[in-house]
């Protein structure tokens, strides 16, 4: 198949899905003008300007139909500013892939007509996401070629955590501030000197060092130790200003599985999950449809209001081997984690601690509608840690408009 025979043939396919579309929409009464008309590298995408806003809703359930009618396998529907965005799977045939050399900088891969997707630390920590068969392991080397290609070992440091040794052309790489971690002690000690090069940072208020990153692959394996999993929250709190930052990779992204930290890798790059809860819970947005993606690399980006799809630029041998090398020497660190264990550990059962980004959660969905099934689901929370985090809301909302009504009397 020639380019131009594919140009020719995806225009004609547009133009197909274009009056599909415009055939179901006056099917059900919608009223919409078309807008825009892009190419992803497994997907056209349409954007439809809706005339009455209020039917949204009734716009995004037209996937489905539409993937009936227009005879491809999937139609993703989301929102994207003020259009409705229609991604309509190609065959795959037409289907692109990218590598590094397709991209430069910090860009991990292209998006819908050719955009770079660019990685970085706004939102601080990351979160990479997808079962197998998605491409996580491939985006998280792509994340770290990014990073390790525009930074150099004096500006950034890189603690690798690595339980099936996948990442073994980063051995040696010069920006590890240690050997990379795959066994249980290795991994202990990976997490322990981090979190104290923490507290030096602290101690000394250091807010200019150079960048560390702790990167944690199969990290529902590694922070199956609840110290891992400790010393793992105790950066995702305290670590942005100090420059430390988590990028945490999984195929199992549930809260039972990582619980108390989820929540706080809010820059997320999420490929093919295995259904439609756990997109769901991911995304933020019950109809993105995570679960329908193509895998091999088809990911979707979301940080704070950006959400993009895009196409993960694979890693080649030339990659690896432009990266500088050195030898590394063991992580040194201090006996006790004083940061993370307390110096005198109570005996019997641990007293209750309020989380503020679990209190935050309760707050942004209403106290009152988080039952306890849902706690335990979504923050790992038994009954008295529920009663605990809900108390202190509810009190925290009824404070507040104790608040505001004594102010607007006063004014």
């Amino acid at each position: 198949m020639t380019p131009n025979f594919q140009q020719s043939n995806l225009q004609g396919r547009a133009r197909r899905y274009a009056m599909v579309l415009d055939l179901l929409f006056n099917r059900v009464g919608l009223v919409g003008s078309l807008k825009t008309a892009h190419r992803g590298a497994r997907h056209l995408s349409l954007g439809v300007r809706l005339t009455d806003p209020t039917h949204l809703d009734k716009a995004l359930k037209l996937a489905e139909p539409l993937a009936l009618h227009a005879g491809t396998e999937n139609v993703l529907a989301q929102r994207a500013g003020g259009l409705v965005i229609y991604q309509f799977q190609l065959a795959q045939a037409f289907w692109e892939y990218y590598t590094r050399a397709d991209v430069s900088g910090l860009a991990v891969g292209l998006a819908e007509a050719r955009r770079p997707v660019v990685f970085d630390f706004d939102p601080p920590h990351a979160l990479v996401a997808g079962t197998s068969g998605s491409g996580k392991s491939e985006t998280l080397k792509s994340i770290l070629l990014a990073l390790l290609t525009t930074y150099t070992p004096d500006g950034l440091g890189l603690v690798l955590i690595d339980p099936h040794r996948d990442y073994t052309d980063f051995i040696n790489a010069a920006h590890l501030v240690m050997p990379i971690a795959a066994e249980p002690g290795e991994i202990q000690t990976a997490l322990l000197w981090a979190n104290q090069e923490l507290a030096q940072r602290k101690a000394q208020d250091i807010k200019d060092g150079k960048l560390l990153i702790v990167a944690i692959d199969e990290a529902d394996q590694a922070l199956s130790d609840k110290a891992n999993l400790e010393a793992a929250k105790n950066i995702a709190k305290q670590a942005r200003k100090y420059r430390v930052h988590l990028i945490v990779s999984t195929h199992k992204p549930l809260h039972t599985d990582l619980p108390g930290i989820l929540d706080m890798l809010i820059n997320r790059f999420v490929g093919l999950v295995s259904d439609a809860k756990i997109s769901a819970t991911l995304t933020g947005h019950a109809g993105l449809g995570a679960h329908k993606l193509t895998g091999k690399g088809d990911f979707l980006h979301i940080a704070g209001a950006v959400l993009e799809r895009f196409q993960v630029a694979m890693a080649c041998r030339a990659d690896f081997a432009r990266l500088p090398r050195a030898e590394i020497a063991p992580a040194v660190v201090q006996p006790l984690d004083l940061v993370i264990l307390p110096a005198d550990k109570p005996i019997g059962r641990p007293s209750l601690e309020l989380d503020p980004v679990i209190a935050a959660q309760y707050f942004w969905r209403n106290p009152d509608s988080i039952s306890i099934a849902m706690a335990r689901e979504l923050f790992n929370l038994s009954r008295s840690g529920h009663d605990l985090h809900k108390k202190f809301v509810i009190e925290f909302i009824t404070e507040l408009r104790r608040l505001r009504a004594a102010h607007q009397i006063g004014a």
